[in-house]
């Protein structure tokens, strides 16, 4: 849940794919010292399938934009809220690993899916090992380790299991 005063004068970029994803840094970057963010661990946010979806629809170009708004916001985060840093790159790599998932399944351009892969590749190595990663982070950053050609079995089956949720 979000204040409304956040989305004063900060709105949703139109006709683009994956818009939450990049309003996210703009709405935290408002976020003054009297104001609170709370989190939980405990898992209550569901998914609503629906077709049409991002979700759910073939892979096609608007699905890469994601790649444009994690280097955008990259770049938002360093300048306005660096204490984020780590969990942008977290977001960032779950994000991009749904969509090598994504690209993957619906045989994608075999150029996409090299774009994809190298780019959750540079995202790995800045991973911190002496802090706390996610479960996704690790699972993504061995599967990194394994190469494209060896990890595309195993992220088919994890795609399998997924979709079957």
């Amino acid at each position: 849940m979000f204040s409304k005063t956040l989305f004063e004068d900060n709105y949703f970029v139109e006709n683009l794919t994956y818009e939450d994803f990049e309003i996210i840094p703009r709405l935290f970057a408002r976020v003054g010292d009297a104001e609170k963010i709370a989190f939980t661990d405990s898992i209550q946010y569901l998914y609503m399938k629906t077709q049409n979806s991002i979700m759910t629809k073939a892979f096609n170009e608007h699905d890469l934009d994601i790649l444009k708004i994690i280097d955008s916001g990259k770049e938002y985060i360093n300048e306005n809220i660096p204490e984020c840093n780590s969990a942008y790159l977290a977001k960032s790599i779950a994000g991009t690993f749904g969509l090598y998932r994504k690209a993957l399944w619906n045989n994608a351009p075999q150029e996409v899916l090299i774009l994809v892969f190298e780019k959750l590749n540079l995202m790995t190595k800045r991973l911190n090992v002496h802090n706390v990663c996610t479960k996704k982070e690790i699972l993504v950053f061995l599967l990194v380790k394994l190469g494209r050609k060896k990890s595309k079995f195993l992220i088919k089956i994890i795609t399998r299991i997924l979709n079957q949720l």
